[in-house]
């Protein structure tokens, strides 16, 4: 086995190793290796193929790295998407049984699931209102009518 499948095999197996830690470090090192594979298959000594691997190495860390993470997680743009009880403030349902007081919740329906509901201002609100979820209280949802 000639040196340049060893620079290459371990560019390989850096690559591999690169699809389960997700850092982009080991990435720039297996650039490198292709280019110490590349030196070393056109004869260059093993003091170059390191240089080779050196170089090349840390100019993807300075300028590659930062570019593939810079457009792969789009730092700062991305949006969160609200789950769980976050995800709940803000849905607008449909009003199923009268909500009267805190004392007496209704019923609201909201993407097909039905929900207990007390109203926001503790005031009733009829059955068939449009309502906007306010707050989540375990699985009570505290709603305010949107036609006043």
């Amino acid at each position: 086995m000639e040196i340049w499948h060893v620079w290459i095999i371990c560019a390989i197996i850096l690559m591999i190793i690169e699809i389960f830690t997700g850092g982009f470090a080991l990435f720039c090192f297996s650039i490198g290796a292709v280019g110490g594979g590349i030196v070393a298959g056109c004869g260059g000594t093993v003091v170059w193929q390191f240089t080779a691997f050196a170089v090349i190495s840390l100019i993807c860390f300075i300028i590659i790295r930062p570019l593939i993470i810079k457009y792969l997680y789009k730092q700062g743009k991305h949006k969160t998407i609200d789950t769980n009880a976050d995800g709940m403030i803000g849905k607008k349902g449909l009003v199923t049984e009268k909500i009267t007081d805190i004392n007496n919740p209704g019923r609201v329906k909201i993407d097909g699931d039905y929900w207990q509901a007390v109203s926001f201002e503790d005031k009733s609100i009829a059955k068939g209102a449009s309502v906007i979820v306010k707050k989540l209280d375990s699985i009570i949802l505290t709603v305010e009518e949107l036609n006043k």
